[in-house]
């Protein structure tokens, strides 16, 4: 089967030209060439530094339900050198989930899982409501997210390595609430994937 029969009248999820063959069905490989890779691999691990056009491709996902981007980003998340038992989507609050309609992040994680064949497990719940944290300060962050997750499931995380999953990797403040809620609940270790990095 080729590509056109497999993906007919695809455009790039970039510049919205038809892609007639690529490596990625959602971006065709001149926009590819384009894409801001990070070449660190120590810490958090991201595919891209947060810039353009990822930051525009998450904006997008983020706000307007663009869930190819998920499936755009998920091969390059998954080429991440990652060594874990089950992925862990960072959770919406229930107020944000009903005015979003979705959770990016568990939409990263089921697309992460399609390649990897790693189960995803929606382990942690937001207990705490929390403002938008876009424009706050780390101090404001920390002050924000403090006790903000909890385990619904420890024995989804009980000795397992866990790998938490969201799109952008900031300060690294809801990283680190997650995963001291996750270490309590006894988690073997928790590494952290996002789409992007912050640098």
């Amino acid at each position: 089967m080729s590509f056109n029969e497999i993906f007919p009248n695809h455009t790039c999820i970039v510049c919205k030209t038809e892609i007639n063959k690529s490596k990625n069905p959602y971006i065709c490989d001149a926009c590819t060439e384009t894409l801001p890779l990070r070449k660190e691999t120590v810490g958090a691990q991201a595919p891209f530094s947060y810039k353009s056009p990822i930051t525009e491709l998450i904006l997008r996902f983020k706000y307007n339900a663009e869930g190819d981007v998920a499936k755009m980003v998920a091969p390059f998340m998954a080429d991440c050198n990652i060594d874990t038992q089950v992925l862990i989507p960072v959770p919406l609050s229930p107020e944000r989930l009903k005015q979003r309609g979705y959770n990016q992040a568990l939409l990263l994680a089921k697309e992460v899982s399609v390649i990897s064949k790693i189960p995803v497990k929606e382990a942690l719940v937001r207990v705490k409501k929390t403002t938008a944290q876009k424009h706050m300060r780390l101090e404001e962050r920390q002050r924000n997210l403090a006790g903000a997750f909890r385990v619904k499931s420890p024995k989804a995380v009980r000795g397992k390595r866990v790998l938490l999953i969201d799109d952008v990797y900031t300060t690294g403040t809801t990283a680190t609430e997650c995963t001291r809620a996750l270490l309590r609940a006894k988690a073997a270790n928790v590494q952290v994937l996002t789409i992007a990095r912050v640098e």
